[in-house]
């Protein structure tokens, strides 16, 4: 017991560790909030990879140690001399790879104009060498502008940055700069209003900047002639639906093609049997969010049951597979692999496509980078739009389509805006995306089904008393009131389940994923079993969550949070879908309740959406419905008859496959209308 004490007793040091590669040096430091402040007041940056913290090598090192020394706390300990002791020693022994291959620097010629972006993590050294040479940052904030020579750039990194040639990716494909801008829109929408704080913007620094943002210049968009006699033969043995031919045809029918279908009618069925029947040679590759690789193999192995399928894992690409599958977080190591020739995809399908239309993102540069090497690219989303029709440009161009041609400012201004517009839109894309209504299953009503609930007594003073804190920004204040809400209807969700018949299961759709916690708990307090999904969870875990709710009768509730289960997943043991709260677009909530309203599903499926009155509840269904009239003016009527949907009526009221259970909820719909 005494040792144990001595062990306890035992002080951190404030300096663990120093390395330098001779131009940063890299500090190991305890963790206290004190030292922390001070490391940043520095101007210092910290590497997750070396978790140190890094500044340059210069000589307010030395004096910087010291004064760490002094906020360590009692329960910290510093010895001057080792801490310097351990600079002399870094300093006179670099290591080159210490910080610089973190720093991920990518150089991109510039196709027209002439010059080079340079795509790097944020380094003080990289930032004052750019700028050196004239860099320009873009106001994407997506890279620097240099328009000198490659050889300059290279020897100007390695002379003041220690950013060496083999620290630098450089792209052998040409990009351009979109010098226009993206935000148009015409048209107001509802919006979600709560007071707060005012918020301290980011200063950009003091250049001036250059307009645009990177676009890759791709293959453009071309038809394939497709062998009918043979195709019949070679899909008759498939076991498909009397659609999804047509949905194969149209993906091999061109070297690009969205695949639109609303979710449950096999789009990842239809797209491995294109990609088993494409021609050519290499891997047939991949890309889907990371709980959906599993649910891939499966898909690929009943359509070639033979089929040698690869799911990319932390070893990375050794050589190259027949199937590789790899989630979108690993686009990088996929770029490299096709860079290094270790494979060479004749094909590649982007799936949940919605999560690549933000063209800043990085895993959307990735995406394009993959596209540029890759033949035929294709991209599988029964929600290209998820909140403005701009955001369909970055599909448009990923795809080689002209209209992807168009800066994505002068798109905005054609199509954004008006009815009109959108429907014009609708026809000049109509050949490239395919998209089939649920209609075509003929599945039984979707039934929406909006319960209103009083907020009263403590919790709705606790709820006024947040709307009214003037220390939370808005941004701030609209989460917490939105978490605040979802667990004050567990009660609600447990009745609800609790009343149910007992061949009957609901899924549970939450925004938070303290929320699928806290509700799990409380349903099993209340002996009601549930599985949870979420995004932190194991692919091996996710998947047992799906196996047992599916099967197993006695499993009542399947929770999950909307971005994790909400997508690519079969869950038609379940006949309610309950919305804790509402995601921020209508096409997320489709997608969400779709998981249920889908292929194999033989039941009416009721969507129990409970609101409390007066709170952001309305205004957040108030916004997804105006931003569905924008969905619906491209992918449903009036361009309908264009895009071979049927012939639903316009208004969204009177939709033939959902109905409104509640005349107040119409209300809402109409609010959003004229909003």
């Amino acid at each position: 017991m005494g040792a144990l004490a001595k062990i306890r007793k035992q002080s951190r040091p404030v300096i663990a560790g120093i390395r330098s590669d001779g131009f940063r040096v890299g500090l190991s430091t305890g963790f206290h909030p004190d030292i922390v402040a001070t490391l940043k007041e520095k101007g210092a940056s910290w590497s997750a990879s070396s978790r140190t913290w890094v500044l340059p090598a210069d000589d307010r090192i030395a004096p910087l140690l010291d004064e760490l020394g002094h906020k360590g706390g009692t329960r910290m300990s510093y010895d001057r001399a080792i801490a310097h002791a351990q600079l002399v020693a870094a300093l006179e022994t670099p290591e080159v790879d210490a910080f610089a291959p973190d720093l991920d620097v990518k150089i991109y010629p510039v196709a027209g104009d002439g010059g080079y972006v340079v795509d790097t993590r944020y380094d003080i050294l990289v930032v004052a060498c750019l700028r050196a040479l004239g860099g320009r940052l873009l106001s994407s904030k997506e890279g620097w502008y240099i328009q000198r020579s490659l050889e300059q750039l290279l020897a100007d990194l390695a002379f003041k940055a220690g950013v060496l040639r083999g620290h630098v990716f450089i792209h052998e494909g040409e990009i351009r700069i979109d010098r226009t801008g993206g935000g148009y829109e015409a048209e107001e929408r509802p919006t979600i209003n709560v007071s707060g704080a005012e918020v301290k913007r980011e200063q950009r620094g003091e250049e001036e900047g250059e307009e645009g943002r990177l676009a890759i210049v791709l293959q453009p968009l071309q038809r394939h002639d497709v062998d009918m006699e043979w195709f019949e033969k070679a899909t008759a043995s498939m076991s498909l639906l009397d659609h999804q031919p047509a949905g194969i045809l149209h993906l091999l029918g061109a070297n690009s093609a969205l695949l639109g279908d609303e979710p449950g009618l096999g789009k990842s069925r239809q797209s491995a049997a294109a990609l088993h029947l494409m021609p050519g040679t290499g891997c047939r590759l991949l890309i889907a969010p990371a709980s959906l690789c599993i649910n891939w193999s499966r898909e690929i192995l009943a359509v070639d049951p033979r089929a040698k399928v690869s799911i990319l894992d932390k070893e990375g690409v050794a050589e190259e597979p027949e199937w590789l599958i790899a989630s979108y977080e690993k686009l990088g190591v996929i770029v490299q692999a096709i860079t290094d020739g270790v494979i060479a995809p004749r094909a590649v399908v982007f799936d949940e496509a919605h999560s690549i239309i933000q063209p800043t993102a990085s895993r959307t540069l990735n995406a394009f980078l993959v596209a540029q090497k890759v033949p035929r690219r294709y991209l599988l989303t029964a929600t290209p739009i998820l909140n403005r029709i701009v955001e369909l440009h970055t599909l448009l161009r990923l795809s080689g389509h002209p209209l992807g041609d168009m800066d994505r400012g002068e798109f905005a201004k054609e199509f954004a805006g008006s009815q009109e517009a959108r429907v014009l839109l609708a026809q000049r894309v109509s050949e490239w995306m395919l998209r089939r209504p649920k209609s075509v299953l003929g599945l039984d009503a979707k039934v929406q089904d909006p319960r209103y609930l009083e907020l009263s007594g403590p919790q709705g003073v606790e709820y006024r008393r947040m709307a009214a804190d003037p220390s939370l920004t808005a941004l701030a204040k609209i989460g917490r009131l939105r978490q605040y809400l979802e667990r004050q209807k567990a009660d609600w969700l447990i009745q609800t389940v609790a009343a149910m018949d007992v061949s009957d299961k609901a899924l549970i759709m939450c925004e938070f994923q303290d929320t699928v916690d806290y509700l799990a708990e409380e349903f099993a307090k209340a002996g009601i079993e549930v599985v949870t999904f979420l995004g932190k969870h194991s692919k091996t875990r996710k998947q047992q969550a799906i196996d047992r709710f599916q099967s197993e009768p006695g499993v009542r509730c399947f929770i999950g949070t909307t971005k994790a289960a909400g997508v690519g997943h079969t869950l038609t043991a379940a006949n309610v879908v309950c919305f804790a709260s509402l995601p921020w677009t209508n096409a997320l909530k489709k997608q969400a309740e779709d998981r249920a309203w889908r292929y194999g599903q033989k039941r009416i499926v009721t969507v129990l959406i409970p609101l409390f009155a007066g709170t952001i509840d309305e205004q957040a269904m108030a916004l997804i419905q105006h931003k569905a009239a924008i969905e619906n003016d491209l992918l449903e009527d009036p361009a309908a008859a264009i895009l071979n949907l049927g012939t639903a009526s316009n208004d969204p009221e009177d939709a033939s496959e959902i109905s409104v259970a509640d005349p107040e909820y119409a209300a809402i719909l109409q609010y959003a209308k004229v909003a």
